[in-house]
């Protein structure tokens, strides 16, 4: 963290260095930080980021405070972000409702997706969605989600998705469900051997 301010560094309770100094952690929440990542990905020739969106977060403030700092930081580096929702930890009968309020609120109110720096595939804003286990969804609420993002009545809600590749749709939900991912795009997440 030698590049960092110490303004940027935040002290981890209980870890310390072989020398006795504290450690720090960096936060994403400062903007000064995010720039630096940024400019980073500038001098490195990296074109973007998805930011991950924790849902079970984001009744937290500084999840909006990091997407205002990713914004502001594309904007003025040249790079692009986008959207990328993580479904972990949320139970399953809240799921559609938290994603859909969340990201209707961020493209009426904030406007996200009309920011020039927002990726698009094929003129539509893109967006990760990360979490569809089995453990977790049936093909139901995985089709709900997914047609939500494709078929919205207001176009303005209509994405690109991407869906992370856990294992085969039918080791997923087995052979006999009926799932029909109508995804742009498929992430695949394992590197074997």
């Amino acid at each position: 963290m030698t590049e960092y301010a110490e303004e940027e560094k935040y002290p981890a309770p209980g870890f310390s260095f072989p020398d006795g100094k504290p450690a720090h952690l960096l936060s994403s929440a400062n903007p000064k930080t995010v720039d630096r990542h940024f400019r980073w990905m500038e001098q490195y020739r990296i074109d973007g980021v998805f930011l991950q969106r924790f849902l079970v977060s984001l009744k937290d403030r500084s999840v909006d405070q990091v997407l205002v700092n990713v914004q502001q930081s594309a904007n003025r580096t040249g790079r692009t972000f986008a959207l990328c929702y993580d479904l972990t930890g949320v139970a399953k009968d809240r799921v559609y409702d938290l994603l859909v309020a969340d990201w209707k609120r961020l493209v009426d109110e904030t406007k996200i997706t009309q920011d020039g720096r927002y990726l698009r595939h094929n003129r539509r804003p893109v967006l990760f969605v990360w979490g569809f286990y089995s453990d977790r969804f049936g093909p139901n609420l995985a089709n709900r989600i997914i047609d939500f993002f494709k078929n919205d009545q207001k176009l303005h809600h209509k994405t690109s998705v991407i869906r992370r590749l856990v294992e085969p749709l039918a080791a997923l939900f087995g052979r006999s469900s009926v799932c029909r991912f109508q995804v742009d795009r498929a992430s695949s997440y394992s590197l074997d051997g």
